[in-house]
Formats: structure tokens, sequence, C-alpha cells
């Protein structure tokens, strides 16, 4: 399955060995969040989750749309 997937995303003219080059350093994870329909509620509640399940805070600018989520520190960056 990851196959075709790796494919479809590959830039034109690359090689399946440059594919395969780019790698996370261990202990690290990354978060991909695709489109979710306009809904920017719902992509404010899966980063504060992530950021839940981590024991992370989450900097934003608007931290408003993180008001009343139980547990997570919310950290204002820029202007509010």
């Amino acid at each position: 399955m990851i196959g075709p997937l790796r494919k479809l995303f590959r830039p034109r003219g690359a090689s399946a060995s440059m594919a395969t080059q780019a790698a996370i350093p261990a202990g690290q994870r990354v978060y991909a969040i695709g489109d979710i329909h306009g809904r920017l509620d719902l992509l404010d509640a899966m980063i504060a989750a992530i950021a839940l399940s981590q024991g992370l805070p989450v900097h934003t600018c608007n931290p408003k749309d993180f008001r009343g989520i139980r547990g997570l520190q919310v950290v204002a960056v820029g202007p509010t």
C-alpha cells in the first residue's frame, strides 16, 4: 500500500532511490494533517489532541481557539 503513495508523492523526475533517502531521525515524530474540509475547529481539536497525548504545549497566535480544553498548556506567541 505504501509503494503507490510514495510513487504518487515523488517529485517529478525523482528516482525511487531519491524517495527513500529522506528519513525522520530516530526518536522524533512528524504529524502531517491534511484537508479537514474547512473545519478549523476540527484542526484545532486535532492539534490539541496531539499536544495532550505527547504532554506538549501548543504555541499559537490564537490562544482563544484552545480555550476550555482541560489539561492543555497554551502559549501565546506573536500578535494576539
